[in-house]
């Protein structure tokens, strides 16, 4: 029996399935014990509470096993978005690979990337602006634009669309930009970093100073830098908490 598989939650009086995850072992099982007692208020959990205070218990199925995690990954995926749709899941991770899986309300859209187009010429650039719509990318952005500019006082850029890659907004310091942004993809991940004002040299040999004396890690020659130990930024008080140690960072290597 090969050790990876794939599962659902479900209601017992619908027979609705609310959840879809992957795992190994007794991981199935884990669902629903002792959730009355647990602090988390996730959609899942609230759900998982409202099955048993009824006196009903929740159904717990597995849908296929598969010999790596990769493949049972890649299940999860389809199923949380095409099969049944995450909006109409409680899972609150998209799954992985999703930028490759079509959502179940796309059903008569031409993705790019996605589907096979005899034109392929700007087919990388066009899957890359579909997903910057598909993930609500703009909007995400504009809230965490608002938030920092409240919590930091500052005045941040208009979010710039010219890369079909990510978005970004940036904070002008005396010699470089502090950088905002988000890559297009369904993971909730933010970089934030210190760019050079352009690409002239002497921005770019600044960027190289400052990273020299400080916990900052000079780029593609200057062009920017990040955090040596930056972990991955999934939230606004990430974001917040790294631009407070870059900007400390840099004010330290400039009185070095």
């Amino acid at each position: 029996m090969y050790d990876y598989y794939v599962y659902e939650l479900a209601d017992p009086e619908t027979g609705k399935t609310f959840y879809v995850g992957q795992g190994q072992d007794f991981r199935l099982n884990q669902h629903g014990k002792g959730e009355k007692n647990n602090q988390d208020n996730s959609k899942k959990i609230q759900k998982i509470r409202d099955i048993e205070a009824r006196g009903d218990e929740v159904i717990r199925r597995v849908i296929g096993r598969w010999k790596t995690k990769k493949e049972a990954l890649a299940v999860e995926a389809v199923l949380i978005h095409w099969v049944y749709g995450h909006d109409e899941l409680t899972n609150q991770q998209s799954g992985h690979g999703v930028d490759h899986v079509r959502e179940k309300d796309e059903e008569k859209d031409k993705i790019p990337g996605l589907d096979i187009f005899e034109d392929i010429e700007g087919a990388y650039s066009k899957l890359h602006e579909h997903r910057r719509e598909r993930f609500n990318i703009v909007n995400k952005l504009q809230e965490v634009k608002e938030l920092i500019e409240k919590e930091e006082n500052i005045d941040l850029s208009d979010l710039d669309l010219s890369n079909s890659r990510f978005t970004k907004m940036y904070y002008c310091l005396k010699s470089c930009n502090l950088t905002i942004g988000k890559t297009h993809s369904g993971t909730e991940n933010y970089f934030v970093v210190v760019e050079a004002l352009s690409g002239k040299k002497e921005d770019r040999e600044y960027i190289e100073k400052i990273s020299e004396s400080s916990a900052l890690e000079s780029k593609n020659h200057g062009e920017y830098a990040k955090l040596m130990s930056q972990k991955k930024i999934i939230d606004i008080d990430d974001i917040l908490k790294t631009i407070r140690v870059i900007k400390e960072e840099i004010e330290k290597a400039e009185s070095a």
